[in-house]
């Protein structure tokens, strides 16, 4: 072929004329100098092309070669086409898969172009804390699929900044910026989250909001999220909590039964705190308070008839009108009876009638009574049962410091333990039992506590004063021995007044036991030498009594008329003969006592 071209040449040349192998010789030459200059492509390269065309087969992509390459419709990612659909003469990045294929064009990928790059700028981000943009392309229970070249990353749902009440499938198809929490581009796994430039925008939305609101507005809002206290409401990036106390003016049991997530609702901003960034809202404040004219219409004496609605330890309430209730405390249940829970006398849905006590407008409360339509027995107490009347009665009780006598339905009294009797101490569970019939005077009249004070020992004189009436200290008094110990004796003067005589007092000679001066029973006589009021003790003496009768008869004897011959010393030995006689007479025949003579009174 080179003879022949060269002898074509030579020809040409000799006969100085041009012929078409010139031509072909030269296009040759830059043939194979374009060849020449062709980039060498290799598979797994990626390289820049232009679009030439686009259609349903495919996209024709120039890529400087001998021949132009194919990019099937499974290399491009249709999200990516989505949003950005390639145009002629466009210049994009393209992945060699194969130089050569049986249709003679290079085949090509975007998708491993995109994800190559892709995985790079997420590494990028990851390593330099950047953002990047990625499509939300799918929602599910758990989280969201996010796309960035091609790269599916998962979005969880605590991580995306977005409240259920949003509803999380409108954000599906949303181009928006994240940050790379996790990356594994061996196992393709990337993790993403939104959560803090979420929370970022809505703290600048909220330093804006703050400016521009203001309380007792009226706003619109969506409801976010609902607790057991309440929902918050978002009002254009602020959220306001709306409290279950500022629901409704009737009583809520659940925040629930009025509002739901996702909700639209108007309400009035009730406070603003911006320096906490907390917003108060009031949906019942836009609606008429029933409380406004309740005290017209149901004033204080009211007797209204109602449904129980509930009942607590501490009293039932009834329901006065739809969303308006009232309470009966159970102090107020009846007038006779001790209730300690609602249940002894009220069940629910039960109707009754009741009067109103109070009605407390600010805190939205009604007191109701309910024995209050009944009539009460303590009305005329002062009438029936005045201080100083005598009532008989029936005991109930019986506790440590005394009993309980009740005299009529509902009205009962008290007899304390020191009212029971003048001069003993008596022990109530001794001397008394449950259901024995008495009788008592009335004492004091407690009425806003409703109760009487009794007495039982009031029904007799006191023993005392007469006693005191009747005897002076320094007198003489008799009495009756009732106990005689080592110590000395007991005599009594009177019921419940008691006297003790120790051995000492008996007599004016000592003497070591009493029992041979006296024995239970004797009457004997003493001198009252002090009277103690306050302990109701007296002190008492016979050796006292003795020895002032002795002086006595002295006296007496030393002024009558002297015999002749007579002298002192007879006069003393007759009176103290006329003493020995009486006081042998008090004491028995059997041990008479041991009087005192003059000798003796010499020795002491």
């Amino acid at each position: 072929m080179d003879n022949s071209i060269n002898d074509s040449m030579d020809q040409t040349s000799a006969s100085g004329q041009e012929s078409d192998s010139d031509h072909i010789f030269d296009d040759m030459n830059t043939f194979m100098a374009a060849e020449d200059s062709m980039p060498v492509l290799h598979e797994g390269q990626i390289i820049k092309g232009t679009v030439l065309r686009v259609d349903s087969t495919g996209v024709i992509v120039d890529i400087g070669y001998k021949s132009e390459g194919m990019i099937l419709p499974s290399e491009i990612n249709s999200v990516y086409l989505t949003t950005n659909p390639l145009k002629i003469g466009e210049i994009i990045d393209v992945f060699i898969i194969k130089t050569e294929t049986e249709t003679g064009l290079v085949e090509l990928s975007k998708n491993r172009a995109d994800e190559r790059k892709g995985w790079g700028e997420l590494r990028d981000a990851y390593n330099h804390k950047k953002t990047v943009a990625g499509k939300i392309t799918a929602a599910a229970k758990a989280g969201y699929t996010v796309q960035f070249w091609g790269i599916n990353a998962f979005l969880p749902f605590s991580q995306s900044g977005i409240f259920a009440s949003d509803k999380p499938e409108t954000w599906v198809g949303k181009t928006l910026p994240f940050h790379i929490l996790e990356i594994d581009e061996k196992q393709n796994k990337v993790l993403v989250s939104r959560r803090l430039l979420v929370q970022q925008e809505r703290l600048n939305q909220r330093k804006e909001s703050f400016k521009n609101i203001q309380a007792g507005e009226k706003v619109k809002g969506t409801v976010r999220s609902v607790t057991t206290f309440g929902a918050f409401i978002n009002i254009g990036g602020v959220d306001g909590l709306l409290h279950i106390s500022d629901m409704a003016w009737l009583p809520v049991k659940s925040p629930e039964d009025i509002v739901k997530p996702g909700d639209t609702l108007e309400v009035m901003i009730l406070k603003v705190d911006a320096e906490n960034q907390k917003v108060s809202l009031g949906l019942k404040q836009l609606l008429a308070n029933p409380w406004d004219e309740l005290e017209t219409k149901y004033p204080v004496g009211t007797i209204i008839t109602g449904k129980v609605t509930s009942l607590m330890d501490y009293g039932a309430f009834v329901e006065i009108e739809p969303g308006i209730e009232g309470m009966i405390h159970v102090s107020e249940m009846s007038w006779t009876q001790r209730i300690k829970h609602p249940k002894e006398l009220l069940s629910p849905k039960k109707e009754v009638q009741a009067k109103i006590l109070a009605i407390d407008k600010p805190n939205h409360r009604i007191s109701l009574g309910l024995r209050q339509t009944q009539s009460d027995p303590w009305a005329d107490v002062e009438t029936k049962y005045g201080i100083g009347t005598t009532v008989h009665g029936t005991i109930t009780g019986i506790i440590e410091h005394g009993i309980v006598i009740s005299i009529a339905e509902g009205i009962e009294g008290m007899v304390h333990k020191m009212d029971l009797s003048w001069t003993k101490q008596i022990n109530p569970s001794e001397a008394y039992q449950v259901g024995q019939e008495v009788d008592a005077k009335v004492l004091k009249i407690n009425h806003p506590k409703r109760r009487l004070s009794l007495g039982i020992k009031q029904l007799t004189p006191d023993p005392w004063k007469q006693f005191l009436h009747e005897h002076k200290e320094n007198s003489s008094i008799t009495g009756t021995v009732t106990k005689i110990t080592d110590g000395g004796i007991t005599v009594e003067f009177g019921e419940g007044i008691d006297g003790f005589c120790p051995v000492r007092a008996l007599e004016t000679h000592r003497m070591s036991d009493a029992r041979v001066y006296c024995k239970i029973g004797d009457s004997l006589e003493f001198k009252l030498q002090k009277i103690d009021q306050k302990t109701k003790r007296l002190t008492i003496s016979r050796r006292a009594l003795v020895e002032e009768q002795e002086k006595a008869a002295v006296k007496a004897y030393s002024q009558q008329d002297t015999k002749i011959g007579m002298n002192l010393g007879d006069l003393f030995k007759k009176a103290l003969s006329d003493k020995q006689d009486t006081l042998s007479t008090d004491a028995g025949e059997t041990n008479p006592p041991i009087l005192s003579t003059p000798e003796n009174e010499e020795n002491k």
